[in-house]
């Protein structure tokens, strides 16, 4: 797993993401769970923070990893003649009440037929009809400049992730969704 973490740091890395993927179970947030005195934990919440706004982190790819180790252990337990399918979802990410977040748009949200402000967040999964099973996402602004309400506030350098991140958001849905497809060939969720 190359995502820009060093191999001494691997450790600690895993008990983070348990920790977060874990924090879904407790039903409270970060800052509460730190604030709760009772709570005990190896490290302090600024670690946690700080990890999770490490730009250098692939983060793209930790939901195709865990689903890589995930999917083969379910197949186990179902029949060969279910079929399995990859789900791909728009899902709208309303930020109305923001002002300055970078490449904040415009968006149509299909479903309540109106638009709003904030992002679209692609999701594409994998199903075998009972169990869903998270494999990708990508977050995505508008690609027209018209809806663009607020541009990155961060000049752009081209090796960078971030810069690669703000270019796949503002590319046509299609487009995104084709590229996850790509990403997804040959993984276990690969679908017949």
């Amino acid at each position: 797993m190359n995502n820009q973490i060093s191999s001494e740091e691997a450790l600690n890395v895993i008990s983070y993401i348990h920790f977060i993927v874990g924090l879904v179970f407790t039903y409270k947030n970060l800052y509460a769970l730190f604030a709760d005195k009772t709570s005990r934990m190896s490290f302090e919440n600024d670690t946690v923070y700080r990890f999770m706004n490490r730009p250098a982190v692939k983060w793209e790819m930790l939901p195709s990893l865990l689903a890589a180790e995930i999917i083969p252990e379910i197949e186990k337990l179902t029949d060969d003649k279910r079929r399995n399918a990859l789900i791909i979802d728009d899902t709208p990410y309303y930020r109305n009440r923001s002002k300055k977040a970078a490449l904040l748009s415009w968006c149509k949200d299909h479903s309540e037929n109106r638009y709003y402000k904030g992002f679209t967040l692609l999701n594409m999964g994998w199903s075998d009809g009972v169990t869903f099973v998270p494999v990708d996402f990508q977050l995505a602004a508008s690609g027209n400049d018209r809806n663009l309400l607020e541009r990155s506030h961060i000049k752009e350098d081209h090796r960078t992730i971030a810069t690669r991140r703000r270019k796949a958001a503002r590319t046509e849905k299609p487009a995104l969704v084709l590229q996850m497809l790509q990403r997804a060939k040959g993984t276990p969720a690969q679908t017949q």
